[in-house]
């Protein structure tokens, strides 16, 4: 259950983390989980500056779809799966690597909003 619970506040801190972003460089924010999601995908590709912070993470776009799928199995599905003929994710085999993943994103992501708060860019 700890791993669980890990991987769903894991998404919930960059959930938070990419609507920051939306909010501070467009000044609106995206309510819903997949609009938040495909906003950060847009200001990542017309921010050169996101982009190039991000740089050393690859594959942002398709960790943030498996992040909010494994935050879903997290809470909602008791058995790890929404479909019977698929397997279960194996949450401890998951988690660490995910919130590795998640550490170094949200790390990134307030270096990118505290060089546009001192107007580096």
């Amino acid at each position: 259950m700890n791993c669980r619970n890990a991987l769903s506040r894991g998404y919930y801190a960059v959930h938070h983390a990419i609507r920051a972003v939306l909010l501070y460089d467009l000044k609106q924010d995206c309510y819903g989980h997949s609009e938040a999601i495909e906003g950060f995908g847009g200001r990542l590709q017309a921010k050169p500056q996101l982009k190039a912070k991000l740089a050393t993470i690859p594959g942002i776009d398709q960790k943030l779809g498996e992040l909010i799928h494994n935050r879903h199995l997290a809470d909602y599905y008791v058995y790890g799966t929404k479909n019977p003929k698929e397997a279960p994710l194996d949450f401890d085999g998951v988690a660490s690597g995910a919130l590795a993943w998640i550490s170094v994103l949200l790390i990134k992501l307030e270096e990118y909003l505290n060089d546009r708060r001192g107007k580096l860019y």
